[in-house]
């Protein structure tokens, strides 16, 4: 694709935007893998406690049926504990394998409070728990979803379920008074869900954002360069890199003050988000050193994108340039990285003995 078509947009938003693709934050790996084990820790203790309550009313109706149920949800918790949690997170898959979990925990707890009379069974008390899980880690929706399905499972044992025995069928009120409660914990647990999805967000955002300019800082730089490289591996396309320094920073700080240098920086990445495209990324790695990442890019585009930096810095501050294209300079990060150094270097090099040769 030619250069001009390519167009470097007057919208440097994208670039100042942090974009959190989530299964590539270690946090929020972390984070839903401990929530597994959370949910199979919380899924022994509700089931060893059933377990004790179905012995200690063995004489109730359905209880070998109940006890079949409950080491169901034993082995399903097991066959979850021995699955690889981060690998699951990771997944596009994650979110509907967790759901699918709840929902079948859901099920379970249906089945057994329908088995033990309906509504006034000490099981439905579970619904809570599954309510408390899902808002402490899942998105919206699927939180929206848990909790559609934990009233219609609970409004269903009320409405189609009759006790064996008359006095244990529980008054309208009961299942009102339940059903309104159920109701107000999922109102709180899809509200706690978009609140701890905003925390996450603008946690991950400002962990990975330099507060200066608001660019990519390195640790959001090198994950998000992780996931070029990864998109260009898979497309077998070039990813290019353009290491950028500033020639005289430290002299604008001694003679105008710090106020002014970082006045400059930030119109260094204004500047350059001005001739990025959308998705294109720029980071400030620290000091006066920037980089420049472009999806999509060889040699010879990414060598005419870098003179056009350039000559949109020379406004202000004279920038130095080092470039490196993936594959063909390296095939991870630190390689790439330091294919670019090596190239500003010898072009720094080189401009200081044009300019003794000129005097």
């Amino acid at each position: 694709m030619p250069l001009k078509n390519r167009v470097y947009a007057d919208d440097h938003s994208t670039m100042r935007r942090v974009e959190a693709s989530p299964t590539t934050h270690h946090e929020y790996v972390r984070f839903r893998a401990r929530m597994v084990l959370a949910g199979i820790g919380s899924t022994y203790v509700v089931c060893v406690a059933m377990a004790i309550w179905t012995a200690a009313t063995w004489d109730a109706p359905h209880r070998p049926v109940i006890a079949a149920l409950t080491a169901f949800a034993l082995v399903g918790a097991t066959i979850v504990a021995f699955l690889p949690a981060e690998t699951i997170v990771r997944s596009r898959l994650r979110e509907p394998f967790f759901l699918a979990w709840s929902l079948l925990d859901i099920g379970v707890i249906t089945a057994v409070a329908a088995l033990d009379g309906g509504a006034h069974s000490p099981t439905a008390l579970v619904y809570f728990l599954t309510l408390v899980f899902a808002a402490l880690s899942y998105p919206l929706l699927s939180v929206i979803i848990v909790s559609g399905t934990c009233l219609i499972g609970f409004v269903s044992i009320a409405a189609f379920v009759t006790p064996p025995v008359a006095s244990q069928q529980p008054d309208g009120a009961y299942i009102w008074f339940f059903a309104v409660t159920l109701g107000v914990v999922a109102a709180m647990c899809m509200w706690q869900s978009q609140i701890s999805a905003a925390q996450r967000s603008d946690l991950l955002r400002l962990s990975r954002t330099d507060p200066l300019t608001g660019v990519l800082n390195r640790l959001g730089f090198a994950e998000r360069f992780e996931e070029e490289l990864a998109h260009a591996r898979r497309q077998e396309t070039s990813v290019g890199l353009i290491a950028l320094d500033l020639e005289g920073f430290k002299e604008v700080n001694d003679t105008h003050g710090h106020a002014a240098g970082d006045e400059l920086l930030r119109w260094v990445a204004t500047t350059l988000g001005a001739l990025m495209r959308p998705g294109d990324i720029a980071a400030r790695l620290g000091g006066d050193e920037f980089t420049v990442t472009l999806r999509d890019t060889g040699p010879e585009a990414l060598a005419l994108v870098a003179a056009r930096v350039r000559r949109a810095l020379a406004e202000r501050v004279k920038a130095t340039t080092g470039l490196a294209c993936f594959p063909a300079d390296g095939s991870d990060l630190d390689t790439l990285l330091h294919h670019a150094d090596q190239d500003l270097y010898a072009t720094r090099a080189a401009v200081g003995r044009a300019a003794v040769a000129r005097r």
